[in-house]
């Protein structure tokens, strides 16, 4: 280990010798409290989260990325406190390594890179910065403090190779090889995937569009059923494949950013496209709302107003770490299938105090706690509990520059949280937070 350490240090110095060597980073820290309260009393919770991210650049050669992310439990949590046990107080993830080479022939610009963590995934605005030198499209609602990657359609976590390609200034094609284990709440799938990229920025458009096929396979010896009844332990298998599965993914702008426009995206995974051991759930009527990230969010700005109207049918694995969406996670007493929701924002970025230009606004929230599958089960056999079932969130945000970087908080509350009959939910939750770019 430490003689690659070495090894790698010497490579970089080396080659900071002999290129223009390019630095850049991101860091941000962010403090969140949330409050309950129910039948069983008042409870809280204080946790911490931060990221750094660097960038360093050879002469737009060879460019090294890392994002580095940590997150604490309750801070309540601890031996000083008999009333709760004690829990892990921190929690460290890599979220990318990778190091790209860029080279030209002709009239194209290619990218090969080698990567662990989640590199560019389809839904976020990462690839579209990066390649295509694009703003972020993303929305208020969506916002994590995740790093540079924040929120995307899939959460493929894996080690792996990647080709992109600028045939044309504004598109871009890509090619993914890449495996991984799943970080899936639901399930757990290794599989070894591959997948084609377009995206492209052109009047009244921006797309940025994946398909990908994952071949799930297991290790070691395995039961089969080969005939009704009858079973065959198959041993001595380096790798046995169990399914094969098909996923896509897209995300669109349409129309003007600065005047009226859409932001759609879609993802459907666990598509089914070969014979199953059953171990790995797939997509099907019954298990929809499982596989299906659906975000639609029509917006408009009036001069110094910005309004956006977003339905969306979230599943679980996607919940994680959204800042707005948070308290409804929280309120649930156990874990949540998804969201089927819908969003009004109203922001004002011009207001101003002093010389300083600050961002107010808020969102308006109401989910079924569940997801559209859920929603139809519960149409056709328990009508009376889908009003137990949705959730309401009023949450005012404000967004300051400070000190050369950006300092934002929110409180979301939870109005039925007070309701004196009502169960335990949510009643409120609070960050601050900060990001600088370096």
């Amino acid at each position: 280990m430490k003689k690659s350490l070495f090894a790698a240090l010497a490579c970089l110095l080396c080659l900071s010798s002999a290129q223009a060597l390019d630095f850049s980073g991101y860091a941000g820290i962010l403090g969140d409290y949330n409050g309950s309260v129910g039948n069983t009393g008042y409870d809280n919770n204080l946790t911490l989260q931060g990221f750094l991210a660097a960038q360093i650049d050879f002469n737009g050669k060879f460019i090294f990325r890392g994002e580095f992310k940590i997150e604490t439990a309750d801070l309540f949590d601890s031996e000083n406190n008999p009333l709760k046990p004690r829990a892990k107080n921190t929690i460290f993830q890599v979220g990318e390594l990778s190091v790209t080479w860029h080279f030209s022939s002709a009239a194209v610009s290619h990218f090969l890179s080698g990567f662990i963590g989640k590199f560019e995934p389809i839904g976020s605005d990462v690839f579209l910065q990066r390649h295509l030198g694009l703003q972020p499209i993303s929305s208020r609602l969506m916002e994590n403090w995740g790093g540079l990657v924040g929120t995307s359609i899939f959460n493929d976590y894996g080690l792996g190779l990647s080709y992109t390609a600028h045939f044309h200034k504004s598109l871009v094609w890509g090619a993914y090889l890449y495996a991984f284990d799943s970080a899936s709440e639901m399930f757990s799938i290794n599989s070894l995937n591959t997948e084609l990229r377009i995206a492209g920025n052109f009047p009244g458009v921006i797309f940025d569009a994946s398909a990908n096929l994952a071949f799930t396979f297991t290790t070691g010896a395995k039961l089969y059923e080969t005939d009704p009844g009858k079973y065959e332990y198959v041993k001595n298998n380096l790798l046995i494949v169990q399914s094969v599965l098909f996923k896509i993914g897209a995300n669109l702008l349409l129309g003007d950013r600065y005047g009226v426009s859409t932001l759609i995206q879609l993802g459907l995974s666990n598509v089914s496209l070969g014979a199953d051991s059953g171990s790995t759930p797939v997509f099907g009527l019954n298990t929809m709302g499982k596989f299906l990230y659906a975000f639609i969010e029509p917006r408009f700005n009036f001069g110094e107003t910005q309004v956006a109207i977003a339905v969306f049918n979230l599943p679980n694995d996607n919940l994680r770490g959204l800042l707005y969406l948070k308290g409804f996670n929280l309120s649930s007493s156990g874990s949540i299938e998804g969201l089927l929701g819908l969003n009004l924002c109203i922001a004002n970025t011009t207001l101003r105090i002093g010389s300083t230009n600050i961002t107010l606004g808020g969102h308006l929230t109401a989910c079924y706690e569940k997801n559209i599958t859920g929603l139809i089960s519960d149409i056709s056999t328990n009508p009376a509990e889908i009003i137990g079932n949705i959730g309401l969130y009023v949450t005012p945000f404000a967004s300051i520059p400070l000190l050369g970087g950006e300092f934002k908080t929110a409180i979301s509350f939870n109005p039925f949280a007070f309701i004196p009959s009502s169960t335990a939910y949510t009643a409120f939750d609070a960050f601050v937070g900060f990001k600088v770019t370096m």
